[in-house]
């Protein structure tokens, strides 16, 4: 948990601190985020492992919450994973942002239909933390940090 904290201490830094450019506000920030988020969907459910890399900056960083994976290629490699294990149905929705700098970050949640560790398809809900990059006149991920909610 300590490591998440840190994660997203610097990653905050990095996204207040970016070069000189225009600010984002929150209703531009709400929106690409709320575009990413579709598009994340429909990607996901569509089994399109490439296109859901593309969502991210080129160094990003996604904190799943059982591995954290680097960079674009690798981010690429553990969606065919997640795909060819199964895991469908998946939908996002962004509870607020914060703009910093030319991004900023987002709150949110998911369900998704994936495989357990038994290999039983089950629906799992959790909460989302994304770093927001606006770069090259396009929005991105930079860090995305999945948590699982406890089970009821």
């Amino acid at each position: 948990m300590g490591r998440i904290i840190i994660g997203v201490a610097l990653a905050l830094t990095i996204a207040a601190s970016a070069g000189p450019g225009r600010a984002a506000d929150s209703q531009e920030l709400m929106a690409a985020a709320a575009a990413i988020g579709r598009s994340y969907d429909e990607n996901y459910n569509a089994g399109n492992a490439a296109g859901m890399a593309a969502l991210y900056a080129e160094d990003a960083t996604f904190v799943s919450p059982v591995a954290t994976i680097a960079g674009r290629p690798a981010i690429e490699a553990y969606y065919r994973g997640r795909f060819a294990a199964g895991a469908t149905g998946h939908t996002t929705r962004i509870v607020s942002v914060q703009p910093m700098g030319e991004g900023g970050y987002g709150i949110g949640q998911f369900s998704v239909h994936a495989p357990g560790p038994d290999g039983q398809m089950r629906e799992l809900h959790g909460n989302l933390v994304t770093i927001y990059q606006h770069e090259g006149g396009a929005w991105h991920m930079r860090l995305l940090i999945a948590s699982l909610a406890p089970p009821k």
